[in-house]
């Protein structure tokens, strides 16, 4: 996750999940590693416009959408439901 959104530690992406489960958009599981799920339909999240950014240049250099990349990430990390 780290490396697929630009960030130098991992720490940040702790930080990156509290502020999402903060603003109400994601819930961890409990006894579950890597266990979230979103709390909002992905079509009522909003990213901001450098995330989106960021997601398309991503999956632009994996040669695939930016839907089917989060999906990818999301199942390479094993956080699906």
């Amino acid at each position: 996750m780290r490396a697929g959104v630009g960030l130098r530690s991992k720490s940040g992406i702790g930080r990156l999940l509290d502020a999402l489960v903060e603003r109400g958009h994601i819930r961890r599981l409990a006894n579950r590693a890597r266990g979230i799920e979103l709390t909002a339909a992905p079509a009522d999240l909003h990213l901001s416009a450098l995330t989106q950014a960021r997601v398309r240049a991503l999956a632009e250099r994996a040669g695939t959408s930016p839907n089917a990349f989060l999906s990818a990430v999301l199942d390479a990390h094993g956080d699906r439901p």
